[in-house]
């Protein structure tokens, strides 16, 4: 049987800031909540068009309970440089318009009375041009692009705008700003944050240019100036026009946050009903997305923007925390908490503060495979919600069950977890097993990332309060074998035992040498000066950085032709990407195309290409590559009628492929 939860007081008197009205413009908002654009989910047409696959999406944002909805970028122009994702919502035509309609009809049809719905358009500036062979940006001679893939040599090439090119990209803004009208929304946002093309002309780090449009700060903000008064001309003081702007670039030689609110002054005296503020750009060494930012380490940047600007702001970067929204709300320092990846985690988010349950909510831990995906071009999804983007994916669908039955889940990771809250919601007896001492699997480990991984604590937290209201068994410091499992008599098991350190190499047994997750869950304590770390994925990259961090002299050893496996560079490279210019140049050390042979006191002895032996002197080695642990496979498969594999158990992988098939699981079997 399953527990209720516990009554709870009525969120809005907890957090009556963030319940309170508003007023954006000419209209009234029902909460101080903004659903931000999202960036680009990249699951639209190739050609720009809205699919079904979206718009089931739009049915899960309609529903947040947030005040301001506000779709994802639409590009403007025909010829295409302003593209940044493949698969974008395009709006240069009239015959995107029943597309944007369908999304804005669901919303309107689903959200609670009230609600203001915006259309944002992006112009990609020098991360667009994904479809053509160049994409604009302010000046000839500017600093190299080092992210989404525009590398030196590679992708589409960089063109100077001439006056003209600004004048049509204008044209091309107010066209979309009417389309998105026509299509029933009742404002646009304009983007001029984060590296996009506005951006890229208000910032001194990209902007040279020596013509009105660069230089002194009110000229760098002209085409911003141009722009906005030309939406509001063009749309009218009945609707609203809002902005992003970056408070702080964050960027060598980029704005200041001085200048930043500079420029939100600018803005507003052109007609902006609302500033949103964000922080960083997506190139800058030190960015917003990563989880070693607590929920309040950015509120700095807001700091004197009120005094200047009298515009409602919007503001999000790594504000997940409630009762930090609510108190920056009522001290003035912001108008509207503004979410994007902790919607992307839990779309109910808003509804479970309302009814003051912050328990429940699944917080997002900056995973950044979201970031991660649509970076590469591929649909985006989230490591802890695996119905985004599957919102009707029969496979992602609960299924009704006959009767009740006993279901026995071996492993109390992210997988297992997963896979007894489904099973249990759907009215099966369930109990989960584990020989550690806590819910978490892995994920305890990963809490020891000193880029913060106690972000990751969270997770934890929330399977421990979610399989308690569920009734769940649970049954800790359990070593399960045949004894336990016949005794439990399960119709259904389900193995989620994970992975192991794959100790199969000579030497890999002495003292010396550890496991990353013993390391990283401070179950053991390296205490020699020199370490050499075997693999280059995430954990490898993240026990190294720890270890470099406590003084330690490290070395990464990796078999492959890469300093650092692809899943490091597209997940961890953007937040990484200072600290390991200013570690390399401190002493950290990496040995690429190096198959290891053997473990010895005096390090690792590796084979490189051509043959060639050589041996990485280390006084301690930790292991990084893993393999599942299946050793109760057999015995499950002749004994239990129903058997399923979830997660590492599988194959060694990531935390969101344990979280996802655990969850699929669990409403399937």
């Amino acid at each position: 049987m399953q527990s209720e939860a516990p009554h709870k007081t009525n969120g809005q008197e907890v957090f009556p800031y963030i319940f309170a009205e508003g007023r954006i413009g000419k209209f009234k908002t029902i909460n101080r909540v903004k659903y931000a654009s999202c960036s680009v989910s990249n699951y639209n047409t190739q050609d720009g068009f809205v699919t079904e696959r979206e718009l089931h999406r739009d049915e899960v944002i309609a529903k947040t309970g947030a005040s301001i909805l506000t779709n994802q970028g639409i590009y403007p122009d025909r010829t295409g440089e302003g593209k940044v994702y493949p698969r974008q919502l395009a709006g240069y035509d009239d015959k995107f318009i029943p597309g944007l309609k369908n999304i804005n009809q669901i919303w309107r049809r689903t959200s609670p009375p009230g609600t203001i719905l915006l259309g944002q358009i992006i112009h990609g500036g020098r991360y667009g041009g994904f479809d053509t062979g160049r994409y604009f940006q302010p000046s000839a001679s500017i600093p190299r692009l080092v992210s989404f893939g525009h590398k030196a040599g590679k992708g589409p090439v960089g063109v100077e705008m001439t006056k003209d090119d600004i004048a049509r990209c204008i044209e091309d803004h107010v066209a979309a700003a009417n389309r998105l009208i026509q299509a029933g929304f009742d404002g646009v946002e304009l983007t001029c944050f984060v590296g996009y093309l506005l951006a890229n002309f208000l910032s001194k780090y990209t902007n040279k240019r020596t013509d009105e449009y660069g230089g002194s700060a009110e000229n760098r903000a002209r085409f911003m100036v141009e722009l906005i008064q030309a939406v509001r001309k063009s749309i009218g003081n009945d609707r609203i026009v809002g902005i992003r702007l970056s408070s702080d670039e964050l960027l060598p030689g980029g704005n200041t946050r001085e200048e930043g609110i500079e420029q939100m002054r600018i803005a507003q005296d052109s007609g902006v009903d609302y500033i949103s503020a964000v922080v960083a750009w997506h190139e800058s060494p030190e960015g917003s997305w990563g989880r070693e930012k607590q929920s309040d380490h950015f509120l700095y940047s807001l700091e004197g923007i009120k005094r200047h600007v009298n515009v409602p702001i919007a503001f999000g970067p790594q504000l997940k925390d409630a009762h930090v929204a609510n108190r920056c709300i009522k001290e003035g320092l912001l108008d509207y908490w503004e979410m994007c990846r902790p919607f992307l985690a839990d779309p109910d988010i808003v509804n479970k503060t309302a009814r003051n349950d912050v328990k429940a909510i699944k917080k997002c831990i900056n995973a950044l495979w979201c970031g991660t995906k649509f970076g590469k071009g591929q649909p985006y999804l989230c490591a802890l919600n695996p119905l985004l983007g599957h919102e009707k994916d029969p496979q992602y669908q609960a299924l009704p069950i006959p009767w009740s039955k006993k279901v026995m889940v071996i492993g109390a990771g992210p997988a297992g977890c997963e896979a007894a809250l489904e099973a249990a919601k759907r009215g099966h007896q369930v109990a989960i097993f584990d020989r550690a001492d806590r819910l978490g699997g892995q994920v305890l480990a990963a809490c020891g990332d000193t880029y913060g991984g106690t972000s990751y604590l969270s997770l934890v937290e929330w399977y421990e309060e979610m399989i308690r209201r569920a009734g769940i068994g649970v049954r800790l410091n359990t070593e399960v074998t045949e004894r336990e499992i016949k005794a439990f008599s399960p119709e259904i098991a389900i193995l989620a035992t994970g992975a192991k350190i794959n100790r199969n190499l000579p030497g890999a047994d002495s003292d010396h040498v550890f496991s990353a997750f013993d390391v990283l869950s401070g179950k053991v304590r390296v205490t020699a000066s020199k370490v050499a770390v075997l693999g280059t994925n995430m954990v490898g990259f993240a026990v190294g950085h720890r270890l470099f961090e406590e003084g330690k002299e490290v070395t990464y050893i990796e078999k492959g032709s890469k300093e650092f496996r692809r899943e490091v560079v597209y997940n961890y490279g953007w937040r990484y990407r200072l600290w390991l210019k200013k570690a390399r140049e401190k002493g950290l050390q990496s040995v690429t195309d190096a198959e290891p042979v053997d473990i010895t006191v005096n390090g690792v002895n590796v084979l490189l290409p051509g043959a060639e032996a050589k041996l990485i002197r280390a006084d301690a080695v930790v292991l990084v590559d893993r393999i599942s642990e299946q050793g109760l496979i057999d015995y499950l498969t002749e004994n239990v009628d129903v058997l399923e594999v979830v997660g590492d158990a599988v194959r060694p992988r990531y935390i969101y492929t344990a979280i996802h098939e655990g969850f699929k699981t669990g409403r399937r079997v």
